[in-house]
């Protein structure tokens, strides 16, 4: 944390990130359900739809449907949202991925049925990517802030069980709260890693499935009730790649890229 002044805003940073926080989970015939990916409810050229990792999006494309949940959950609230992986819109597909262990590209957007976006922007907020891309030619606030990779993790969520003759998962997810180094120019595109913070919270072995979740800029102020607020957020990057402890990210260059119409893709089709 970059602090002029010291304040306890974990909660915040809750508040501020989970509700444009997505979780995608296997479903496998009423037998299982896993989560391996994150992504962010974003807004690209007025259409809305989901921004991830390309190998998750390859991942999406080896099942014939998959579940999606919004973060923050309410207690004791079930989600269902689930979508079959045909009725994508793959007009509207962005997706550029080189496999090279940690160095991308690795990024990808796509559009799930009308549906389940409706169901998802009724509870959750989205970042407006041509929004976020003004926030990163101005001056940043002279406040307290606090940088935090945020997504699901699979070996924080415990097996499927039956409810009532439904199954059910409750769904791990992390807040990493961290530092960023200088960005590194790859390729292209400015790659950022997060080292956590040295705290009492144990963190998991394995990240697998935070990719795809966003990294995070927050600004916090207090008031004169000495009442601490959250102030501004950023979208500044997507975890993509594991270096444990260190998350490895895109930077906010891939989302210039991604408000350029003539940014385009081939699709390739995952070899599993």
């Amino acid at each position: 944390m970059d602090n002029p002044e010291p304040y306890d805003v974990s909660d915040l940073v809750e508040t501020a990130t989970a509700r444009s926080t997505v979780g995608l989970l296997c479903v496998d015939a009423g037998k299982r359900l896993r989560p391996f990916g994150s992504g962010v409810l974003v807004k690209r050229y007025g259409v809305r739809g989901i921004l991830t990792c390309a190998h998750v999006f390859d991942l999406i494309h080896r099942q014939s449907e998959v579940g999606i949940c919004l973060f923050p959950a309410a207690e004791n609230r079930r989600q269902s949202a689930s979508f079959a992986v045909a009725d994508i819109d793959h007009r509207l597909t962005v997706r550029h991925y080189e496999n090279s262990a940690g160095l991308g590209p690795d990024i990808a957007f796509f559009v799930p049925p009308q549906h389940v976006m409706d169901s998802l922007a009724a509870i959750g907020t989205e970042v407006d990517l041509g929004l976020h891309l003004r926030k990163f030619g101005e001056t940043e606030p002279n406040l307290a802030s606090v940088i935090a990779a945020v997504g699901v993790v699979g070996a924080m969520t415990p097996d499927a069980r039956w409810n009532q003759s439904r199954l059910t998962v409750e769904v791990g997810s992390l807040i990493n709260i961290g530092t960023i180094g200088e960005p590194v120019d790859q390729k292209g595109f400015d790659l950022l890693t997060l080292t956590p913070d040295q705290t009492d919270f144990a963190l998991p072995e394995n990240y697998a499935a935070i990719s795809g979740g966003g990294l995070w800029k927050l600004f916090f102020a207090k008031g004169g009730s000495g009442h601490v607020f959250c102030v501004q957020r950023r979208l500044i990057g997507t975890a993509f790649y594991q270096q444990h402890p260190r998350l490895v990210c895109h930077g906010p260059e891939v989302y210039i890229r991604l408000c350029c119409r003539n940014w385009t893709c081939e699709l390739r089709k995952s070899n599993g």
